[in-house]
């Protein structure tokens, strides 16, 4: 049986996820985003920083847990081509057994909405350049031993996740 503990990362620090996962869960699901902390904070209004992000995955992995994921935001107001490289590169490198990208949408009567149009956030990149980052980014994951096992439809474009196909470093150990 799955189960699965959710959580921004500046939640998951090592003695707290030793504690939950003595308590029965086997797979943590970390609201990384992004590996920008302009991102994070201008856009997101995240509650962790870039550093809590890399730190969270790190212990996720180090407690042992069976499944660890890390969730990428893509399009998100203002991101460049090389920051959502990065936060690709970034993630692989840690080699998690699950990686989920979600294309970031913008709701109507959001926050986001009204800094967009009151020229306080960046637009978006259009829908044809996204999807370019996204093709950019399968290839990528694939490249590094990720499978694409579902992609489900949602609202806007989709959601990808992957499950590396060989073994991770810490198997190896």
């Amino acid at each position: 049986m799955e189960i699965t503990l959710e959580g921004n990362p500046h939640e998951f620090n090592l003695p707290y996820l030793l504690q939950v996962k003595k308590a029965g869960v086997n797979r943590i699901s970390i609201g990384y985003q992004s590996s920008a902390n302009d991102i994070l904070k201008d856009v997101l209004n995240s509650p962790h920083t870039a550093g809590e992000g890399l730190s969270a995955v790190h212990s996720s992995l180090a407690a042992g847990f069976d499944t660890v994921n890390v969730d990428l935001l893509y399009r998100l107001p203002g991101q460049t081509f090389e920051q959502w490289k990065r936060d690709v590169k970034t993630v692989i490198s840690l080699r998690p057994e699950n990686v989920t990208t979600y294309e970031y949408v913008v709701h109507t009567r959001t926050v986001t909405e009204r800094r967009l149009a009151e020229d306080r956030l960046p637009p978006p990149v259009i829908r044809s350049e996204a999807q370019a980052w996204y093709e950019w980014m399968r290839g990528e994951m694939q490249e590094a031993g990720y499978v694409e096992p579902r992609t489900i439809p949602s609202r806007s474009q989709g959601i990808a996740s992957a499950t590396p196909t060989t073994p991770t470093a810490r198997d190896a150990s």
